[in-house]
């Protein structure tokens, strides 16, 4: 219900995957627009960029694999999609962000090359740049 009325307030958009079969949900996330102060970024990450006070960046929402469909792939090929949306969105962005429910979940993003932001954790982010090489090699 909550990406239902975050979609009708236009504050962000949910990307469903649903099983052919059965017809059941199997996985969705959303995004929506976001900022990262410059400040928050990694020093080896700021030195290439502009100084803005803020940078452009997508946030990735609710990113859910079903637990009956865990184990296949949807929560990577959910991340992949999103980056990919991103990318060919006509919007500037920086990179992605996520806030990271649980250690296991920080995991999950780190292991797509996410980097925890300096005086927000447990947000991450990813560069687009860095996106694109991860999900397209």
């Amino acid at each position: 219900m909550q990406a239902t009325q975050d979609m009708r307030r236009r504050v962000a958009h949910c990307f469903v995957a649903i099983e052919a079969v059965t017809g059941q949900i199997a996985a969705y996330y959303t995004l929506s627009a976001a900022s990262i102060p410059l400040m928050d970024l990694p020093e080896d990450e700021t030195n290439r960029l502009p100084r803005y006070p803020t940078l452009p960046a997508v946030r990735i929402g609710r990113l859910a694999v079903d637990r009956r469909f865990q184990g296949r792939g949807l929560g990577a090929a959910s991340l992949m999609n999103a980056a990919d949306r991103t990318l060919q969105g006509g919007a500037a962005a920086f990179a992605l962000l996520v806030d990271a429910k649980n250690d296991q979940a920080v995991e999950f993003y780190r292991h797509y090359g996410f980097r925890t932001l300096v005086s927000r954790p447990p947000t991450l982010f990813l560069p687009l740049k860095t996106a694109q090489k991860v999900f397209h090699q």
